[in-house]
């Protein structure tokens, strides 16, 4: 009986024992989950992949692009969210041109194509942003001219495109109006029409003007104006059908002039008392531009 009893009551012991050794373990294991919970660092967030980083316009209509940051977030005027890479594409999460939902787009080399739309998304660079600017003036301004007395549009040689992007350049160099890039040069207020999309053969010259491998005609001009499309003799106090202004909405300080190819005598702006003209070019029709330079 005694042995029966004795060896109950060691069993007992062995078991409360285990049961002991188990909670400190459970204790120990809860403790370290508590600590790694609590205290412990978190892990290091997934590094977003720099080159990705940067801002894409989308083709064709460069004045639209994303921003994808380095801090993770991007923007799409007005829209601002998180993006992340996923697959071979990357996630703009809480996209707003989609209704708030998230969009992804596929990464081809320097673009981020929306299979959705078909919209392509061309990642910038400082000098292709310039081809885009420069481009663009070019375009507007010389792309072709509207002959008021023919009454048809007259497309421009390649030497008046050529003079034209050289004004914008010669601007530059000289950071007139405290420019320091394409952009800010064409985008000043009331210089250069640059609203007109180029087309590829525009793009080429803009290009090769940037890499400097066109001459200046010009001289160093830095202003032009196009005598065919500014009021004549007799125009004085009218609306001017053919030009679609009124007479009091030009800059006609400059006086009347003749002007070969118009049959009236043209006012010219006011600034051409103070530049000079640099006289006529080479396959630079002069009723249609006339180039001026600081004297």
């Amino acid at each position: 009986m005694y042995s029966f009893l004795h060896y109950q009551k060691s069993a007992i012991v062995k078991i409360q024992a285990a049961i002991i050794a188990i909670a400190i373990v459970v204790a120990a294991v809860g403790g370290v989950f508590a600590y790694y919970t609590y205290f412990a660092p978190a892990p290091p967030a997934a590094k977003i992949p720099i080159e990705l980083a940067g801002k894409y316009i989308l083709e064709d209509y460069p004045t639209a692009y994303i921003e994808l940051k380095e801090d993770g977030t991007y923007y799409h005027a007005p829209y601002t969210g998180k993006w992340r890479v996923e697959g071979d594409g990357v996630i703009l999460e809480n996209y707003g041109w989609a209704g708030g939902g998230d969009v992804w787009f596929r990464i081809v080399d320097d673009t981020l194509l929306d299979e959705s739309t078909g919209n392509r998304w061309v990642k910038t660079t400082p000098f292709s942003e310039d081809v885009e600017w420069l481009a663009k003036v070019i375009a507007s301004e010389a792309g072709s001219v509207y002959d008021t007395e023919k009454g048809s549009w007259i497309k421009c040689t390649d030497t008046e495109r050529v003079a034209v992007g050289w004004t914008v350049l010669n601007r530059l160099k000289m950071g007139f109006g405290g420019a320091t890039t394409i952009k800010e040069v064409v985008t000043a207020p009331g210089q250069y029409a640059y609203g007109q999309k180029p087309a590829p053969e525009i793009r080429e010259l803009a290009i090769k003007l940037l890499q400097d491998r066109i001459p200046d005609p010009t001289g160093g001009a830095t202003h032009f104006f196009s005598p065919i499309s500014m009021p004549w003799q007799g125009d004085e106090g009218k609306f001017i059908e053919r030009l679609g202004k009124h007479f009091d909405e030009f800059d006609t300080g400059g006086g009347l002039h003749e002007v070969p190819g118009i049959s009236k005598k043209v006012y010219f702006p006011s600034w051409t008392k103070t530049y000079v003209w640099v006289g006529d070019l080479e396959n630079v029709r002069r009723a249609y531009f006339m180039f001026y330079r600081q004297s």
